[in-house]
């Protein structure tokens, strides 16, 4: 039985506090969604964000790279991986390649309708993300692998510059739920 969506306008209650390792920002979390119970249910009955990919959750985008410290540390996991453990291993180090442009920036790439780093089910090593199953078999923890935006999911980062009225400013960095509008105008279509 589906659980239905909570609506993306509902009174939510929020602290803020300032950065301890930096005066000039202050963190704004939506206490509402980070103490609430939702979880991630990838691989236990997600549908995906596309009715006809339920198997590859949101992995049918790619990931975009939030910078090149997040590249550099994805380029030096695939260098680790090998073809027992990545579906995909022969095509991301083919001309292809592993990454590809979009709008600009890099992301991962799209092969056969998800990332790249995506085995599908039926794989020997098992569906789901290469570099998060070559971390926990190599006692790494995955977020120091993985692309940013997917050890983030769910949680959304946001940033913005508050001026004051006394003209000094500081960075606002907000923590919550990427809901839809953070998949961007396409993020109403989604299929979950």
């Amino acid at each position: 039985m589906a659980v239905a969506e909570t609506p993306l306008e509902i009174p939510r209650y929020w602290v803020e506090f300032d950065n301890p390792d930096d005066p000039a920002e202050r963190f704004r979390c939506d206490l509402t969604w980070l103490t609430s119970s939702w979880t991630c249910i990838f691989g236990n009955g997600c549908q995906g964000i596309y009715e006809t990919a339920p198997d590859v959750g949101c992995c049918t985008l790619g990931a975009h790279f939030s910078g090149k410290e997040d590249l550099a540390n994805v380029k030096a996991a695939v260098k680790q991986l090998g073809p027992d453990e990545w579906q995909y291993h022969d095509v991301g180090h083919g001309k292809g390649g592993w990454r590809e442009k979009e709008d600009g920036d890099w992301k991962t790439r799209v092969v056969d309708g998800a990332c790249i780093f995506h085995n599908r089910p039926g794989f020997p090593a098992g569906a789901g993300c290469a570099l998060h199953q070559h971390a926990g078999a190599n006692g790494v923890e995955p977020h120091t692998i993985k692309p940013d935006v997917c050890w983030q999911l769910p949680i959304r980062r946001t940033f913005r510059t508050v001026e004051l009225a006394d003209e000094t400013s500081y960075l606002e960095i907000s923590i919550g739920e990427y809901d839809r509008r953070g998949w961007g105008p396409g993020g109403h279509d989604l299929d979950w």
